[in-house]
């Protein structure tokens, strides 16, 4: 390979691995921050804790937590396959 290319290839993986470090430590923070989903006890006897705040968590700061959260989960996804594909292109071992 050129060596232009190879000195891309070693910046962009540089650069991915930024990228994932700060993808990471904000899915962490997003997790950190949501509340606890969990009903307790009378979700057995089959008590219901609907709410107008739980029918509207979509539009709360909930809703959005769980939204970022996602999109923090798709993106190190992605990041992760983009320095995949750039690992096998260009190996510094050989």
């Amino acid at each position: 390979m050129e060596k232009w290319v190879t000195d891309l290839l070693s910046v962009l993986q540089i650069v991915f691995i930024c990228i994932l470090v700060v993808l990471a430590l904000g899915i962490i923070i997003c997790i950190l921050f949501q509340s606890s989903t969990s009903t307790g006890m009378g979700a057995i006897a089959g008590q219901t804790t609907e709410t107008f705040y739980s029918k509207n968590k979509g539009k709360s700061l909930q809703g959005l937590l769980k939204r970022l959260t996602i999109i923090f989960a798709i993106a190190i996804l992605v990041i992760s396959v983009m320095y995949l594909i750039t690992f096998v292109i260009y190996d510094p071992t050989a």
